[in-house]
């Protein structure tokens, strides 16, 4: 689990650049076979698929606007090894 408390950018957009406090929650299952030749693993993250910025950068005085960057969303995985 992840999160992050109300983070904000400073500057004339001091409240439009702003967002709620945010948790994101990752999982992963895993199974080891019991002579621990095969491994097979589930995971995912952002399992809420919450929509958050992960930057924030203030233009605004030099060119007139800011920019965000989105963080990831869902995303789930499949892993399976075999060790010789």
């Amino acid at each position: 689990m992840r999160g992050l408390s109300g983070p904000r950018v400073p500057g004339p957009l001091f409240f439009r650049a702003s967002q709620p406090a945010y948790t994101l929650v990752d999982a992963r299952l895993s199974w080891d076979s019991p002579d621990e030749a095969w491994s097979v693993a589930v995971l995912g993250t952002n399992l809420t698929d919450r929509v958050f910025l992960y930057g924030t950068l203030d233009f605004f005085e030099s060119l007139g606007q800011n920019e965000g960057q989105y963080g990831r969303p869902r995303e789930w995985g499949l892993s399976v090894k075999r060790r010789f």
